[in-house]
């Protein structure tokens, strides 16, 4: 509560050790629990889909309602590694199991995750549906904070299939209520929207400028998950302003932490940005490669580019095949797709190390 994630971490660490394994075991798991919260909140993703796994095995002894917390945190961590298919069986699980005991509020979470993986996959239609019943649910309520979230959400399908009107609606009335409710958290979401919305309208300035505040915000809140994503949002903004070593710091920063946190869909993202970087810069057998690597990567998690992303890959991989002609950019990208996720985050490394090292 005192923004100290770490020292949480510790405490309920120690709280499992105390307990030991012949504690009861709601009790141990409870605590297990909260530490796996608290690892996805800071974005140790791997972690804690480690410990929601522990969790998960002794299930059969738990009350239900405990299992069914920790089955949405297992779905939401699924979720931002980009195991869309599993998080998708889990949802589908938990929403049965919501209706069942007749939990509201827990049914309008799940269906949440239900629209986020939706949109993940591309299932734009779907996704709107879900997430305005959603919406329309949490508004009945009059819970702000929650209506505020639910518009981002419905902003973020927006900027996903090029609605850039619905998007700024959305966008605006979510951080009016954010401020409202006094979300700083919800707020730096919103404010990577904000920044994603005003690129994709052509006002890179401001892109940055927004991106760069919703990175140091996320610091504050000290998730990795958040970080890289307002560091790859604001590289996309200094390339388009051939602010190259900005773009270059940003994400270096960026590979290092989806190195830790190994959110695909976010590395595939990174992997673009820094194709663009290279072929900025010249380095077209790396832009081919590299935007190999990210087609690789979407085509085994199933997640397709957003409307704007797609537009950044289709306009990078024609300056590419125009600079060395398809059979090098098509040799180079084939090379991409076999290349593993480390690898690739390596590659970006040593790019934006290079252009650090040459300004």
């Amino acid at each position: 509560v005192r923004g100290e994630p770490e020292q949480a971490q510790r405490s309920f660490q120690r709280l499992v050790e105390v307990l030991g394994d012949h504690a009861e075991p709601s009790r141990l798991v409870g605590a297990r629990h909260r530490v796996a919260q608290i690892q996805a909140s800071q974005g140790d993703l791997p972690a804690a889909h480690a410990t929601l796994n522990e969790c998960m095995a002794t299930t059969e002894v738990l009350p239900f309602e405990l299992t069914l917390d920790i089955r949405e945190s297992l779905a939401r961590v699924l979720y931002l590694l980009g195991n869309f298919a599993v998080a998708k069986e889990q949802v589908e699980q938990g929403l049965l199991d919501a209706r069942g005991i007749h939990r509201k509020r827990k049914v309008l979470l799940w269906q949440i995750l239900q629209g986020l993986v939706s949109s993940a996959l591309g299932e734009y239609e779907a996704a709107n549906t879900t997430l305005r019943d959603v919406a329309a649910a949490w508004r009945a309520d009059g819970d702000l904070r929650e209506i505020a979230r639910a518009y981002h959400n419905l902003a973020e399908v927006a900027l996903a299939q090029g609605d850039h009107p619905t998007a700024r609606t959305y966008l605006n009335e979510s951080r009016r209520r954010k401020v409202e409710a006094n979300d700083l958290w919800g707020l730096v979401f919103t404010d990577i929207g904000l920044a994603t919305l005003s690129h994709e309208t052509g006002a890179f300035a401001e892109a940055l400028a927004t991106a760069t505040g919703a990175t140091a915000d996320a610091r504050e809140r000290q998730d990795k998950c958040l970080i890289a994503w307002a560091l790859q949002t604001a590289a996309r903004a200094a390339i388009a302003l051939d602010r190259m070593d900005e773009a270059a710091a940003a994400l270096g920063e960026c590979a290092a932490l989806l190195a830790i946190t190994c959110e695909q869909r976010r590395i595939a993202m990174a992997l673009e940005r820094a194709a663009l970087l290279a072929n900025a810069r010249g380095e077209h057998a790396a832009a081919a490669r590299l935007l190999g690597a990210a087609e690789g990567i979407r085509t085994a998690i199933g997640s397709p580019p957003t409307h704007g992303e797609a537009a950044d890959r289709e306009a990078c991989g024609a300056a590419v095949r125009e600079a060395i002609g398809d059979a090098a950019f098509d040799g180079e990208a084939d090379a991409g797709r076999l290349m593993s996720q480390p690898e690739a985050l390596a590659m970006v490394a040593q790019l934006c190390d290079d252009l650090a090292l040459s300004a």
